[in-house]
């Protein structure tokens, strides 16, 4: 708190019960470890606050949960959003490659590189690839993930590959492939690739972004997360919320289809 106050130029208060913090402010960001944001969420949704969540969401154990509180989220009409930015980088590919913009998505591409490892590892980056394949396929809500599996296991495992397919309302699947390999420093090397088609991150002085085509062609990547953290914030400084339940479904497909492949990857 004396670190962050310095740096706005005024005192910041600092609390040590979430439900105190949710009860004093008008939105929550759960940026706790993945073991606390349920924790958080409660108290969010207890104090009648927007709340803006860590991914991933909860752990799978605590899905029904998880659930239930979106829902509640929904009812409510309270804002409710996870840390997902990956789907604010797609206007950028599609000025690279205008062919796949509206185009059927039949293959789904990830390259991360958490600082995690083994079963981490997966539980840290799943949401983003979950997010962008949400953004650009109509995946059925009530389906089941199919053709689950995974390369390596090992609990310290520093690389693996994860394979699924989402189901559509439309009737077909969604072929998603996560490509994870263990980084220790940032800026971490990071790609998506959309029908084979790939493009990679780079990050240059002062984090500035770029997505970079496999001929060299590159586009400027505006900060994903700082646009998902406006489009968060932008509506509560204006004292007015635009239909919440969009996001409130987005998250909850999200959570059943996060739940099921770490069920599959269990088993």
């Amino acid at each position: 708190a004396a670190a962050l106050g310095e740096q706005l130029g005024r005192a910041i208060e600092a609390y040590d019960d979430v439900a105190e913090l949710a009860a004093a402010v008008d939105a929550l960001v759960v940026a706790s470890p993945p073991e606390a944001h349920l924790e958080g969420l409660e108290a969010a949704l207890d104090a009648g606050v927007a709340c803006l969540c860590e991914k991933p969401f909860v752990l799978p154990a605590q899905t029904a949960r998880g659930l239930e509180i979106v829902a509640a989220f929904e009812r409510r009409g309270l804002w409710l959003d996870e840390n997902c930015q990956w789907p604010f980088a797609l206007e950028s590919f599609h000025a690279l490659h205008p062919e796949l913009r509206g185009a059927t998505i039949e293959t789904v591409e990830m390259g991360l590189c958490p600082g995690a490892v083994g079963r981490a590892m997966v539980l840290d980056s799943l949401s983003h690839v979950l997010s962008v394949a949400q953004a650009l396929a109509d995946i059925d809500p009530g389906g089941a993930v199919a053709a689950v599996a995974q390369e390596q296991a090992g609990a310290d495992a520093e690389r693996n590959t994860l394979r699924f397919e989402l189901p559509c309302l439309t009737g077909r699947a969604v072929a998603v492939t996560l490509r994870l390999e263990r980084a220790d420093t940032q800026p971490r090397p990071a790609w998506i690739s959309l029908n084979g088609t790939r493009v990679d991150r780079r990050i240059a002085a002062g984090y500035e972004q770029s997505l970079v085509a496999a001929d060299g062609r590159q586009q400027a990547l505006p900060d994903p997360l700082h646009a998902l953290v406006y489009r968060f914030a932008l509506p509560l400084t204006r004292r007015r919320l635009d239909d919440t339940r969009p996001f409130a479904r987005a998250i909850a497909t999200r959570l059943r289809c996060f739940a099921g492949i770490v069920a599959a990857l269990d088993a």
